[in-house]
């Protein structure tokens, strides 16, 4: 699994993860895998995702992804060449095939569990630099933020657009029974932590609004 270094390392841009298999008499299959990563957040010794860059993917389950893909492929090559079978670049396509598509729904938690993964880092980071009403703060925002995304919508990095936030705001006002001050609060954390993680190029942008009180959109992620 590669992708050029050269060209990732010029470009600087997130590029997708290839799986690359040779195999019989000079014949290769290239498989684009649905991840993309950055030229820093790729080892490419290893060929896989560099366990302490990654903060938006969840490195530890990508890489056994990645793992299980090509032990799979291996596996299957094996099997088809043992029994004498045809093997070509359409029957092994159709082997990853079937094996990304057992893995939807992992991919996705990847992607969606990630931003409350960064949130409680960013938040231990703080601990000791900052006010313990700040930190508590933090905390009880990103509680009311992760009760609100079990009951509705599961929140990734890309969920912070004007409808949700109206929705969460709603929450915190119905369910939570929040005064807008308190509310305005919680949003002004929230901000915070997703700004810090723009910091950090996680993926994804979108309009968001921060301001409970309506006002003019503001792209925040330019």
């Amino acid at each position: 699994m590669k992708e050029s270094k050269e060209s990732l390392q010029q470009s600087r841009k997130e590029s997708p993860i290839s799986l690359w298999f040779s195999y019989g008499k000079r014949q290769r299959l290239r498989y684009s895998i649905g991840i993309s990563v950055g030229y820093d957040d790729w080892d490419f010794e290893r060929q896989r995702v560099r366990r302490n860059r990654s903060l938006i993917i969840n490195s530890a389950k990508v890489n056994s992804y990645l793992d299980k893909l090509q032990n799979g492929l291996v596996h299957h090559h094996s099997e088809l060449v043992l029994e004498g079978k045809e093997v070509n670049n359409e029957v092994l396509r159709s082997i990853l095939d079937r094996l990304t598509n057992r893995n939807i729904e992992l991919e996705v938690k990847v992607i969606q569990y990630e931003f409350f993964v960064f949130a409680h880092e960013f938040i231990e980071e703080k601990r000791g630099s900052i006010e313990n009403v700040t930190l508590l703060l933090y905390k009880q925002s990103l509680k009311k933020l992760k009760l609100f995304s079990d009951s509705t919508i599961s929140i990734d990095f890309t969920s912070f657009t004007r409808p949700v936030l109206i929705d969460f705001k709603r929450f915190l006002e119905v369910e939570q029974g929040f005064r807008l001050n308190t509310i305005s609060k919680h949003f002004k954390s929230l901000k915070t932590i997703v700004l810090e993680g723009k910091r950090f190029n996680w993926r994804g942008r979108s309009q968001v609004v921060f301001n409970p009180n309506g006002g003019t959109n503001k792209d925040l992620f330019k």
